[in-house]
C-alpha cells in the first residue's frame, strides 16, 4: 500500500544517482498501514530553484518506504482512527533516480501496457496538474 499526497511541501535537492529531501505533509490517509510513502518536491540546484522551459520550478513525486519516514500522530477526530491517517516527514533522506516521477514523464518500458501517463491515473488531482516539465 502506498500512502502520501502530491502537494510540493518537500525541497529535492540533485545530487549524484537521486535527491536529498526533506519536507512535512499534512495527512496521509492510511500512512500507519502503508509499505511505501509519495511526498511532492521542489527541486532545487543548490539553493536555487531547478526551474522548466516555461520558467516554473520544477517538480517531482518521489516514493521512499514509509519506514524512512516520521509519522506525526496530528489526526484524532472521530470517523478517522481506524484509517491509519497521520501527517508525515522526512528529513535528509537520499531517494534514487529510479523511484522519481512527474506526471508529464513518459514510460521508461516499452510496449501497450506503459504507455497510460501517469496523468491518467490522477485526473481527479486536477488542482495539482496544472504545471508541465
Amino acid at each position: 500500500m502506498v500512502a502520501g499526497t502530491f502537494r510540493r511541501d518537500g525541497t529535492a535537492r540533485r545530487v549524484p544517482g537521486g535527491y536529498q529531501v526533506s519536507g512535512r505533509w499534512g495527512f496521509a490517509s492510511g500512512i500507519a498501514h502503508s509499505t511505501w510513502t509519495i511526498g511532492g518536491f521542489s527541486v532545487y540546484d543548490g539553493d536555487a530553484p531547478r526551474l522548466t522551459v516555461s520558467g516554473v520550478p520544477q517538480a517531482r513525486v518521489l516514493f521512499f518506504p514509509t519506514a524512512d519516514a516520521e509519522i506525526i500522530d496530528t489526526w484524532h477526530v472521530a470517523g478517522l482512527r481506524g484509517t491509519g491517517s497521520h501527517d508525515y516527514a522526512v528529513g535528509d533522506l537520499c531517494v534514487p533516480e529510479r523511484r522519481a516521477l512527474w506526471l508529464y514523464d513518459g514510460p521508461v518500458q516499452p510496449g501497450p501496457l506503459y504507455t497510460l501517463p501517469a496523468l491518467a491515473l490522477f485526473v481527479a488531482h486536477g488542482p495539482i496538474l496544472d504545471q508541465r516539465d
